[in-house]
This record gives structure tokens, sequence and C-alpha cells, in this order.
């Protein structure tokens, strides 16, 4: 009989060489795809070669001419045309928009004018639950009157 220190031995060697044999195929494997990969690089190097230099600066040129005369066009667009479509964050900064008429009343939303407005609501609340009850005391005052004469 074998003894058990003989058999985890082989076990271990099984192991070990089962682990080298999945190595080896799986680095041969990715050669394989780098190898493809390389060569795509190299058609790809070699159709940019055939690029004249002169086309290149070309397209370039006329691409950072775009960007220039759309620049140009935006920097004389009025400040009131720039704002035209924009959503500004910060009472002070809306404010200030406001004050110079960048920004029209209707485009202007603030934390202030929120807290304006809310004040606004309860002060209106407030009038109306008063006159109400001022109504329904006078209301009461002229039906009392009548009861009586």
């Amino acid at each position: 009989m074998k003894s058990p220190v003989i058999k985890l031995g082989a076990l271990i060697a099984v192991f070990v060489i089962a682990g080298v044999a999945v190595f080896a195929y799986t680095s041969v494997t990715e050669d394989k795809t780098s190898e493809s990969e390389v060569e795509k690089g190299l058609a790809v190097i070699k159709e940019l070669e055939s690029v004249e230099v002169a086309d290149v600066e070309k397209i370039l040129e006329s691409i950072a001419r775009e960007k220039a005369e759309s620049e140009q066009e935006w920097n004389e667009r009025s400040l009131k045309e720039r704002y035209e479509n924009a959503m500004v964050l910060g009472d002070s900064e809306a404010a200030s928009l406001s004050a110079y008429d960048i920004l029209s009343e209707n485009e202007e939303y603030s934390l202030e004018q929120e807290r304006l407005n809310a004040e606004r609501s309860n002060l209106d609340r407030k009038f109306n639950k008063e006159l109400q009850e001022s109504n329904k005391k006078r209301l009461e005052a002229e039906n009392y009157s009548y009861e009586y004469s």
C-alpha cells in the first residue's frame, strides 16, 4: 500500500501540472489575439500614411475657423440674448441680472422671491380671514338690528 504522504504528493503534482498547462494555454491564445490586434493597428497606420498632411491641415483650419466664427457670433449677442434660455441659481445673481434688465421678472426665480411670495400668500390669507370675520360680525349686527327694529 502506498502511504498517504505519497498520495498527497502525487495529487499536488497533478494540480501543479494542470495549473501550468492552463497557464500555458491561456498565454498562447492571448498572443494570437494580440498579434491580430497588432496587424489591425499596422493596417490603420499604413492607411494614415497615405493621407496628405496638407489635407489634414485644411480640415483642422476649417474646424478652427468655424469655432472662431461661432465664438464671435456668440460674443456679438446682447447679454439679454445670451441669458434668454438660462436658469440662474442664486438670489444675488438673479437680482443683479434683473436689475440690469438682462432677466425679465418672468425669467427670474429666486429663493428670496419665493419667500416674499409665501409671505404675500400668508398675508392674503390672514386678510381674507379677517375680512370674512368682519363681514360676519357686520351681518350679525345688521341681523340683530333688524330683529329689534
